[in-house]
């Protein structure tokens, strides 16, 4: 399996920019705000966090 290591912040400029679109979901948003934020510095501290889609 091949995996896409561009730094995050990349991905985020992408999306900012219009050059990446973020896809439309079939259910609504269950996460709270503080689980949001969990993630975020898991992220940040490059903390495992499983597979993102």
């Amino acid at each position: 399996m091949k995996t896409n290591d561009r730094p995050l912040t990349d991905l985020m400029k992408a999306v900012d920019n219009g050059a990446a679109q973020l896809p439309d979901f079939q259910r609504g948003w269950v996460w709270d705000d503080g689980r949001i934020k969990a993630l975020i510095l898991s992220v940040i501290h490059n903390f495992p966090v499983g597979a993102a889609m």
